[in-house]
């Protein structure tokens, strides 16, 4: 699918809008001069993201997951904030300290750092984190890895980013209508 049938756009829900610089399509990205948090939505249809995978090119203390719709993407506020996972109904990948962030909590992944070039990719709604394709987190592993919050999955959740610095979207799955049987790539750029 190319992006100009299912789309999606950034948007900055956290910080000062004239501190940051956002690109669209083709190359969905962001440029933040000063440390806020973006939502990544859809736009012009209703196929919620499932999966997203995003490209470090530049980024100081970057936080990437997913926040709980309606909840913590109320309205752009300006000033001071917590970023993703460190406030209520948001739950992500702490790349600089190298853990889960969960509503403020920490959970340290043994031995996981994360440099600038690195690709991450969330999916299935936070289920699994990949770091440069290998598995660093999984609600689904048998192990002792972060397991999602259940009171998390039974909402709708947007992907989300925190950070100072570039960085760019560079694979959007969607979920599947319900006559088809596997999600649909919205797109990839790497």
């Amino acid at each position: 699918m190319t992006p100009g049938i299912y789309p999606t756009v950034m948007e900055m829900c956290r910080g000062e809008p004239q501190t940051a610089d956002i690109s669209g399509h083709p190359t969905l990205g962001v440029f933040a001069r000063e440390w806020a948090t973006f939502t990544l939505g859809v736009r012009g249809h209703n196929r919620p993201i499932i999966s997203f995978s995003v490209i470090l090119e530049d980024v100081e203390r970057a936080q990437i997951g997913w926040v709980r719709t309606g909840h913590f993407v109320k309205k752009l506020r300006p000033g001071d904030h917590k970023g993703v996972g460190e406030e209520k109904y948001s739950f992500g990948l702490d790349c600089q300290r190298g853990g889960i962030l969960y509503e403020g909590s920490f959970t340290n992944i043994e031995g996981l750092s994360i440099e600038n070039g690195a690709v991450i990719r969330v999916e299935n709604k936070g289920e699994q984190f990949l770091v440069n394709g290998e598995l660093v987190a999984s609600s689904i592993a048998l192990d002792e890895t972060f397991q999602l919050p259940p009171d998390l999955q039974q909402y709708n959740l947007t992907p989300a980013f925190s950070g100072k610095g570039k960085w760019r979207i560079c694979e959007v799955e969607l979920e599947s209508s319900p006559s088809e049987h596997k999600p649909t790539i919205s797109q990839t750029h790497i």
